[in-house]
């Protein structure tokens, strides 16, 4: 005895079923973790990040300054200060979602999700620094940070340097400009393209 399906209510009482979203919706936020995990692991072992976060006594090992002091004194961090915390914990905190529908075809069960990515203008804002005048985080990604010409940095503590070991003086020392580096909005490109290829 044969047995006649009826195609079309099936997939919509699969299409409706609650278990088979959750199923969907573990797996998905499962992978969506893995790759904000990875997302945090590009971002902690990135140059620019190492350097600042070792303070104003670091070498320039992100070579955003041909070598010379580094992005801490030249930013002008207060000396005490931890800038890439506000950054990390940012792109550390809980990405929201929602299903937004789901259906049933020949290809299979799909589930449609809206994810609320971190957003580089959100960071801009975050890492805006008014002695500079914009934020550092983008200027440092674009080489646009005026006074790398008037830079002056020492190993030993200045007097009147917001971050103990730079200043900006009058006289030029060079002609040359920060240079532009890949960072935190790369990252957040990538990590946008990979959500897109969650199955």
């Amino acid at each position: 005895m044969g047995v006649k399906l009826n195609l079309k209510k099936l997939r919509k009482e699969i299409s409706e079923s609650k278990a088979a979203r959750d199923a969907v919706e573990k797996a998905f936020k499962k992978q969506l973790e893995n790759r904000q995990d990875k997302l945090l692991t590009e971002f902690n072992e990135h140059p620019v990040t190492q350097e600042i976060e070792l303070g104003n006594g670091s070498p320039n090992i992100s070579r955003t300054l041909g070598g010379y002091g580094n992005l801490f004194t030249f930013l002008g961090f207060e000396e005490d200060s931890d800038p890439i915390k506000i950054v990390r914990d940012y792109l550390a905190q809980e990405i929201k979602y929602r299903i937004t529908k789901s259906s049933v075809d020949s290809r299979g069960f799909r589930v449609y999700f809206k994810v609320e990515i971190p957003g580089i203008k959100d960071l801009t804002t975050l890492t805006y620094l008014s002695h500079l005048g914009r934020s550092w985080l983008t200027g440092v990604e674009q080489g646009k940070v005026d006074g790398f010409q008037y830079y002056l940095n020492r190993w030993r503590k200045m007097r009147g340097s917001r971050s103990g070991k730079g200043v900006q003086i009058d006289n030029k020392l060079r002609n040359s400009n920060v240079k532009p580096v890949a960072y935190v909005n790369n990252m957040l490109k990538k990590f946008r393209a990979s959500l897109e290829r969650i199955k």
